[in-house]
């Protein structure tokens, strides 16, 4: 498994995981108080913090066993590997933000687009890693 492979797993099970966590965390309070939670700044800055963090280990923890790959350069196949994750994250960006404009015009709740929008960028982000994963394995574009 090459580095680029390694290193969007590790992006993918942190952003999915935190991402997650996140939401199933709201959806507790939500369910305890009746209502919907309202953004909590310190629990959003402890979960970029977290995200951070499980990155860096993650990735040093993969670059330590082959630190040759760490730092090779990307090929052909690779870049366009990437280039098709940036597009499918773009993609998911764009409809994202389309549904999360729906749910503002359907709610009115300023607290309901930001947890769309919230969470089409955790999506949007996950899809360009596990993109680049699905397109590692399937071995050919």
């Amino acid at each position: 498994m090459s580095f680029q492979v390694r290193s969007a797993w590790v992006m993918a099970i942190a952003t999915l995981g935190l991402g997650g966590y996140y939401f199933g965390l709201l959806i507790g309070i939500s369910r305890h108080t009746g209502a919907l939670a309202t953004p909590d700044v310190p629990l959003l800055v402890t979960g970029v913090v977290l995200l951070i963090i499980a990155v860096i280990v993650g990735h040093i923890a993969i670059a330590i066993f082959n630190p040759k790959e760490a730092n090779a350069a990307l090929d052909e196949r690779e870049r366009d590997i990437e280039r098709r994750g940036i597009a499918l994250s773009a993609q998911f960006s764009w409809v994202g933000s389309v549904l999360s404009l729906v749910v503002y015009l359907a709610t009115g709740s300023g607290v309901w687009l930001f947890y769309a929008i919230l969470g089409s960028l955790i999506l949007s982000q996950a899809s360009s890693y596990l993109t680049t994963i699905y397109y590692h394995y399937r071995g050919t574009l």
